[in-house]
């Protein structure tokens, strides 16, 4: 776990001090295992924010007793989530392919967890 915090933040470290005076990224056709890498980080910001927003919206209408249990299962998940994908991070231990391998398996895993949250949410407002 503390190695998926340090590659984080050498990660943004490193595109922030290279990517001063350049361009946006271009995620449309990355050229480069560097900017694969990039973007599959990017890439997982954006699904992991649009989590967060609609697991804050289902637990904003539950009942008290419905509440406790969605924050547990969201806290398990995450847990399932960070170690499935820590395997990646284990098999592709220095190569450079490892931080698209990582992202990639979180972004499809939230990816299936937003549509999972999104059923949850249809129940709720059809309360």
């Amino acid at each position: 776990m503390r190695n998926s915090f340090l590659l984080l933040f050498l990660t943004f470290a490193f595109t922030s001090a290279w990517g001063q005076g350049q361009a946006k990224q271009n995620c449309e056709d990355p050229q480069t295992q560097l900017e694969m890498n990039i973007c599959a980080a990017e890439d997982f910001k954006r699904v992991d924010a649009e989590l967060n927003k609609v697991y804050k919206e289902i637990v904003s209408k539950l009942e008290p007793n419905s509440k406790g249990l969605m924050v547990k299962a969201q806290k398990s998940w995450l847990v399932v989530r960070d170690n499935h994908c820590g395997l990646y991070e284990q098999f592709y231990q220095g190569g450079s392919i490892m931080p698209l391998m990582l992202y990639t398996c979180k972004t499809e895993l939230t990816q299936n967890r937003i549509k999972e949250l999104r059923m949850i949410l249809r129940e709720v407002t059809e309360e």
